[in-house]
């Protein structure tokens, strides 16, 4: 797969990180083409707090991963469609994240 046809924009409001991400989405993606109120909530949740080593299972495309990752010591995603790893390898390296996923 080398297009994803949906893209997303969310403002960052911290001084942390960009003051904008960035995500490509596809068909086969959970929510394509609109952030998850869960995901956007988690962040809100945790970006105060110490994130240390941050696992995120089923990270479908990367956005609580690849945005904490200006937090954590480490990031680790996991994704089990191949789909959604390749994007979420491509939202990671489009937004400079320091990020992994597997």
């Amino acid at each position: 797969m080398t297009r994803t046809p949906y893209t997303l924009t969310l403002e960052s409001r911290v001084s942390e990180g960009p003051q904008r991400y960035q995500f490509h989405t596809a068909d086969g993606v959970c929510s394509k083409d609109e952030f998850r109120t869960s995901e956007l909530q988690l962040l809100e949740s945790l970006w105060e707090a110490e994130v240390g080593n941050l696992l995120c299972p089923e990270a479908n495309y990367g956005v609580v991963g690849t945005i904490l990752s200006a937090k954590g010591d480490s990031v680790q995603m996991t994704e089990s469609s191949a789909r959604a790893t390749h994007i979420c390898e491509k939202n990671i390296r489009e937004n400079d994240a320091d990020a992994e996923v597997s």
